[in-house]
């Protein structure tokens, strides 16, 4: 009698070479294990045409991609109209323009379903993993919720001020120091 196979490994096709520049999340990675880290980047084609090992989302790793797509679609949405926070009443409209947050969330659900699409590792438990997901959707809304309503940023670039005897160069190349707080899409040199 014979078995089948319980486990298989499969052995990258192509190894990527180091990074020239690495986020710091893929630092911690290979400073824990560097191994690890040339794995999870390189390529492995006889599985899917992606780069990387294809991950095995969980339930709250799902949650939170949906969580956090909807937030930045909110968030960028307010920002696009200048507005600052949920304290200023033309956000209500801004939300409502966007379907309010169940439309949101659910276009976020759809969105992180769709860029899973082909992932050898997720294809066998999709339609569980909805369905699952679609019963957390409540909680979702409520975190979201939360989320927004603690949120304050800033649009403007922030004004700073100098002292008398500082260097007007650096005035002209707006080189100044950010307040503190939260900023979105500032390019940092």
């Amino acid at each position: 009698m014979e078995s089948s196979a319980v486990f298989t490994t499969v052995t990258p096709t192509h190894w990527r070479a180091a990074p020239e520049w690495m986020n710091f999340h893929y630092l911690v990675r290979a400073e824990q294990c560097p191994r690890s880290a040339a794995l999870r980047h390189a390529s492995y084609s006889q599985l899917w045409n992606r780069k990387g090992y294809p991950d095995k989302p969980s339930l709250a790793a799902l949650s939170g991609l949906v969580m956090h797509r909807a937030i930045a679609r909110i968030i960028r949405a307010l920002a696009d109209s200048g507005i600052s926070s949920f304290e200023d009443p033309r956000s209500i409209a801004i939300l409502k323009s966007l379907g309010g947050y169940s439309k949101v969330i659910a276009d976020s659900v759809a969105d992180v379903m769709q860029s899973l699409a082909g992932n050898p590792r997720f294809e066998l438990v999709r339609s569980s993993s909805l369905s699952r997901l679609n019963n957390r959707l409540p909680a979702i809304r409520e975190q979201v919720q939360l989320q927004l309503s603690r949120l304050n940023w800033n649009l403007k670039p922030p004004l700073v001020e100098l002292p008398e005897d500082s260097d007007i160069d650096a005035v002209a190349s707006d080189r100044l120091p950010l307040e503190q707080g939260t900023h979105f899409e500032w390019v940092f040199r």
